[in-house]
This record gives structure tokens, C-alpha cells and sequence, in this order.
């Protein structure tokens, strides 16, 4: 990841995932060799912490204040990205 304009947003929605899981998930995005991204991490209302483990690899968290669904969380996403190519 770097400072400019990303090429990449990868949007992770997520509700009630395994937080293991959900760490090993961020670990790999931020092996990428590939720096012109950014990504945004949607939490669907979930009972998890995941803000933790996302903001200690750099990425945006947004928490949606209830489960509204994986296309709201998408969305909600969207609505935050600055890259010209989306990926979810």
C-alpha cells in the first residue's frame, strides 16, 4: 500500500467470520508485492472484534451498525473506495 491514488480496492465484507481466520485473510493481502491498493474492510454488525486486527495492517475499517447484508456491506464499500478497479 502506498500514499497515492490506488489502482486496487479490495473490498473485504465480513460478518461473524472466525477472527483466525480473518487475520490470516489480512496477513495475505498485505504480502502482496503488488503496492497500489488500499483496502476496506466492512463489518456487517458483527459480535467479533475485527477492528483491531484490521487497523493493525493499515486498512480501513468501517462498521455497519447492524447486519444489514453482504450487498449493503458491499456497497458500503464501494461508497468508500478510491481505486479504479474494484475487487471483492
Amino acid at each position: 500500500m502506498t500514499d497515492e491514488q490506488p489502482e486496487l480496492s479490495i473490498i473485504v465484507p465480513l460478518f461473524n467470520e472466525d477472527p483466525e481466520v480473518f487475520r490470516i485473510c489480512c496477513a495475505s493481502i498485505a504480502a502482496s508485492a503488488y503496492l497500489r491498493y488500499e483496502i476496506i474492510v466492512v463489518d456487517d454488525g458483527s459480535f467479533y472484534g475485527y477492528e483491531q486486527i484490521a487497523r493493525g495492517f493499515g486498512f480501513t475499517y468501517l462498521r455497519m451498525s447492524g447486519n444489514s447484508g453482504a450487498g449493503a456491506a458491499r456497497n458500503a464499500g464501494v461508497r468508500a473506495s478510491r481505486g479504479r478497479i474494484l475487487v471483492f
